[in-house]
């Protein structure tokens, strides 16, 4: 996850909005937010945790989590967080509220929503947690990218399950979790070998005894059958030949009478040929002429009906002529007069724009009476503004003079405010050597009653007395282990001898005699002895390493004790020398050193002297922009007012040139008013529109009837001339009617007509006549055939029976033995393929059986997630190697993490022969760099997981613990890892850290604005 912007509005401290972006501080790698206590920088922090995960550790929901959570000079909140995640894709996760303007405690659930950015848009998702798009929970967020105050050692300290179920979510080690998958393939598994137990019962009598015995009837059954298939061979051939002349004789009985009933069919085919003849002529000779003729005579009847109907037409159209030609005369004469009507159209469209102009000439006459009034009283509104900025700047002056020196009184008060702070870092270091000395005195008193408990308090030597105690315990312990083997021993042999019998053979030795047996005493109740002394021989040992532990742990304690009082007093000594130093400083005379009262009543007078010039510059500030503002409606009046007075000439010279434009009109009309003018107007417009119309219309309307006359005598004459045209032509057609008639052998025309009438299929009926012949000449043919085939033979009917059932009764026994041979051999293939398939299921069995026992073997691997608890180990002994290779560093080469049985973080001592220790017994700074180092390596593995080009890493304080030395080991590692394409941003108030930083924010918390956010760059 890369930060890209963030927007914080009414949080915390935070009461204006404020964005921070971050491409600054990731371009630098390594960039701090720094701040004095409570000005809100861990804000910064949990306003992102909040934004992605809707959860934060300061407030429960218990706590009115809203109210508490608004800043309580704002009435609406706003957390706006855009990151890209490690997919490469950006995404925004934004939370609202507002208060409920109406009760002040009433804040309304915040409002969560989460987007995508998708080709320069952002498209809202379903979920509105970023858990799934970060592969983190809340709680592992906070501890491997984002770390609050307060959960920088949590890694470190968690419990084995706790630790081990945060490197499961991280690096999915669910994966790893086979259980379920193992057991389901052993039920599975064992399923299948139930099935196939159960169907190989169904094999069990098969065998190979039975096959050969199915073998040996099959071969006797094949044998019967082929000789009963060699009878019926013969047999049939007899059949065929007997069939074969039994269909001649019947195909010639056939042959007979189908050819004479094609003879008795011989008569109407002839007639049907003949009236085939007559049509065929009729059609070729007469058929044309006289569908020539039915033409004319139709021709001849329309064109005469359309010659009435142009004549009727042709006298209504002469009538039409004349009635337009009378109503032209008349539209004529009014058109003669439109050149008068339209002079006085023009001159009652002057009279109506005079009277216009006249409207607007007054009432430009009344706005230059009036703007030269509103610009006399504007002018004198801007002598009074002079008037009364010119008393204003001579207050300022007045006030000016009594203004005391504000550069000397800002550096008075810096100076009283670092002595106030080095007086109070004095008495808070004065109170930390006194509470390290309470428990100095704690840890000593707790070191003398540990010797009291364990009774070695008059001990010079206490660690080399414990040492003594469990080496002799050792020593007692070798001895009775020697002896309890011994009697083990013992008591095996004895059992042997016991187990002997006379004439067999000794299990150790093989001899068959055995003179002098063994005689073992009660070995058992011995054993029992020795088992329960060693037994507490090691307790007491565990309880001596016990008491080493405790003892080193007190020791250390009270050491550390120690080295923090003599750093604190040494803190006592420089701030006492700091102190003389900053009161050396002290160089106004006027002041004493410890007394600031003169400067805050000095203060505080510049403070109401530097009010009132704020109202006075403020009172002159409105009074330059009213005097502006007038000035400048001066100007735009006096511009707006010679405007007028133009507009005012041009209206009236264009009144003169509008009066001098009339012509026709008398003065009584030109008197008339504005209504009765457009009336007039109207009125003559609308004539001199009617008259033009009419007169167009009426030129169209005269040229187009002259010109339906004209068409309609043209059309007349074509017709009468076509109408003879076509009577020589009729009397033509006529006479080839009558050739043609006298030439063939019918009678009349009408005998002719009624044979074209006829609906005759010419194609149909030559088919029919052809498919006659045809079949006449092929029955003829096919009956002279048969005749030749039975020509010296004959058929004899009862013999055919015979022969015909003699042979389906062979069929009948054939089918019969070949049935139950096919039944036979479906038997035997059935019985081979079930002892194919029965040894099959065997072999598949043994391999089932075994996977059974290799299944049950993975089962127990992965039973209660020991596999998976494994893995963890192996993922937090890499975490360990990782983090060691810094730790190793930052401790000088002293210290080094290791990882136990348990899955415990454990610490060698090399400064003390390599022995180790509980991490527990880490000091303040040491732990710190252990977090530290495991932190980074836990981001480092993060990122791996993720694929991710960069990684983020916030850290929230935790350098206060560290010495000067430690701090910069510490920050050169946090340096180094700009190689590694790391980013890390460091919360802190320590003031070196900031002067070694290039890139940071700077937060401050304004008393009256609320949080400031500023970069160093700015």
């Amino acid at each position: 996850m890369i930060p890209i912007s963030l927007k914080i509005k009414g949080l915390y401290s935070y009461q204006g909005e404020q964005v921070i972006l971050f491409d600054r501080l990731i371009e630098a790698q390594l960039f701090g937010i720094f701040g004095t206590v409570g000005s809100g920088k861990s804000s910064i922090l949990e306003a992102i945790a909040y934004a992605l995960y809707g959860d934060t550790e300061r407030l429960n929901r218990a706590d009115s989590r809203n109210y508490n959570m608004m800043n309580l000079k704002s009435d609406e909140l706003l957390i706006d967080f855009v990151f890209e995640n490690h997919d490469g894709r950006q995404y925004r996760f934004v939370v609202q509220g507002k208060r409920n303007r109406k009760n002040f405690d009433d804040v309304k659930t915040f409002v969560r929503s989460a987007y995508r950015k998708v080709e320069q848009q952002w498209l809202p998702l379903e979920h509105t947690t970023a858990e799934q798009l970060l592969g983190l929970s809340y709680e592992n967020f906070r501890r491997t990218i984002i770390i609050p105050q307060g959960k920088f050692q949590e890694f470190l300290q968690l419990s084995d399950k706790a630790r081990t179920d945060m490197l499961k979510e991280i690096f999915q080690l669910d994966r790893f979790e086979f259980f379920q998958q193992t057991a389901s393939l052993e039920r599975k598994n064992n399923e299948k070998v139930h099935q196939l137990k159960g169907r190989l019962v169904a094999f069990t009598e098969i065998d190979e005894e039975r096959l050969e015995m199915q073998r040996k009837s099959l071969a006797e059954m094949r044998l019967a059958l082929e000789k009963l298939q060699a009878y019926i061979e013969v047999e049939e051939a007899t059949f065929k030949e007997q069939e074969r002349l039994r269909q001649l004789f019947e195909e010639l009985k056939a042959a007979k009478s189908d050819l004479e009933k094609l003879n008795e069919q011989a008569e109407a085919f002839a007639a049907m040929e003949q009236q085939i003849v007559d049509y065929e002529y009729v059609e070729r000779n007469f058929k044309v002429q006289l569908l020539r003729q039915d033409e004319l005579l139709d021709g001849i009847s329309r064109r005469k009906e359309a010659l009435e109907k142009h004549i009727q037409d042709g006298k209504i159209a002469d009538t039409r002529l004349m009635e337009i030609q009378q109503e032209y005369a008349r539209i004529h004469a009014a058109y003669q007069t439109l050149d008068n009507l339209k002079l006085k159209q023009a001159d009652l469209e002057g009279a109506l724009r005079i009277h216009t102009v006249e409207t607007s000439l007054n009432t430009l006459n009344e706005r230059v009476s009036k703007g030269l009034q509103v610009v006399h009283d504007k002018k004198q509104e801007q002598e009074e503004l002079k008037q009364n900025l010119t008393t204003i700047q001579e207050s300022v002056q007045q006030i000016q003079a009594k203004m005391p020196d504000m550069q000397q009184l800002s550096a008075l008060q810096a100076w009283y405010g670092k002595k106030a702070f080095l007086d109070e870092k004095r008495q808070q270091q004065v109170r930390e050597c006194s509470t390290i000395e309470g428990k100095i005195a704690l840890a000593t008193s707790n070191y003398e009653t540990f010797l009291q408990k364990v009774k070695l308090h008059n001990e010079d030597d206490v660690p080399m007395r414990i040492r003594q105690l469990w080496e002799e315990s050792e020593l007692k312990a070798k001895q009775l282990q020697q002896q309890f083997m011994h009697d083990q021993l013992q008591l095996r042999l004895g059992e042997f001898a016991s187990a002997l019998q006379a004439g067999e053979p000794c299990p150790l030795c093989g001899a068959i005699d055995h003179p002098h047996v063994l005689e073992v005493s009660d070995v058992k109740g011995h054993l029992q002895d020795k088992e329960a002394q060693l037994a507490e021989i090691r307790k007491r040992q565990e309880e001596l390493m016990q008491w080493e532990q405790s003892l080193q742990l007190l020791l250390q304690e009270r050491r550390q004790l120690e080295e923090q009082l003599q750093a604190s007093q040494g803190r006592v000594q420089e701030i006492d020398e700091e102190q003389k130093a900053h009161l050396a400083t002290f160089h106004w005379q006027r002041y004493q050193p410890n007394d600031n009262g003169v400067v805050e009543a000095a203060l505080k007078t510049a403070q109401s002297l530097k009010h009132e010039l704020e109202n006075l510059d403020k009172d002159r500030s409105e009074k330059e922009k009213k005097l502006h503002e007038v000035e400048n409606e001066i100007a735009r009046f006096e511009q707006a007012l010679h405007k007028f007075i133009a507009e005012q000439g041009a209206k009236q010279g264009e009144l003169a040139t509008l009066k001098g434009q009339i012509k026709v009109l008398s003065k009584e009309e030109m008197q008339q008013g504005k209504d009765e003018l457009h009336d007039m107007l109207a009125h003559t417009t609308e004539t001199i529109s009617q008259v033009s119309s009419q007169y167009e219309q009426i030129q169209i309307l005269l040229v187009e009837q002259q010109r339906l006359k004209a068409t309609l005598a043209e059309r007349i004459a074509s017709v009468e001339d076509n109408i003879k045209a076509e009577s020589e032509r009729m009397a033509v057609v006529q006479e080839q009617l009558q050739e043609a008639l006298s030439n063939s052998y019918f009678s009349s025309l009408e005998e002719v007509r009624a044979i074209l009438k006829k609906a005759i299929a010419l194609d149909e009926m030559r088919k029919k006549l052809e498919q006659h012949k045809q079949q006449l000449f092929s029955a003829q043919g096919k009956l002279l055939h048969l005749e030749q085939q039975v020509e010296g033979r004959r058929f004899d009917a009862e013999t055919f029976e015979e022969l015909k059932n003699r042979l389906i009764e062979a069929r009948r026994r054939l089918q019969e033995q070949n049935d139950s041979y096919v039944a036979e051999k479906t038997g035997y293939e059935r019985h081979v393929h079930m002892l194919e398939e029965k040894t099959g299921l065997l072999r598949e069995l043994e391999v089932l059986e075994r996977r059974t026992a290799n299944l049950g073997v993975l089962k127990n691997l992965f039973k209660g997630s020991g596999f998976v608890s494994y893995i963890s180990s192996v993922y937090l002994q890499q975490l360990c190697d990782a983090a060691n290779k810094r730790f190793h560093k930052l401790t000088r080469q002293q210290l080094q993490l290791e990882v136990t049985d348990k899955n415990e973080f454990q610490v060698r001592d090399f400064l003390n022969d390599g022995k180790v220790r509980l991490a527990k017994t880490l000091s303040g700074g040491q732990t710190f760099q252990a977090s530290l180092s495991l932190a980074l390596a836990l981001a480092e593995s993060v990122q791996q997981q993720n694929k991710a080009k960069q990684n983020f890493f916030f850290l929230d304080e935790g350098f206060g613990s560290l010495d000067k030395e430690s701090l910069a080991v510490a920050f050169d590692t946090l340096k180094s890892l700009r190689k590694e394409n790391r980013i890390v941003g460091i919360i802190s108030h320590v003031e070196e850290l900031q002067q070694e930083i290039d890139v940071y924010l700077h937060v401050v918390n304004d008393a009256d604005k609320g949080t400031r956010v500023k970069g160093n760059w700015e």
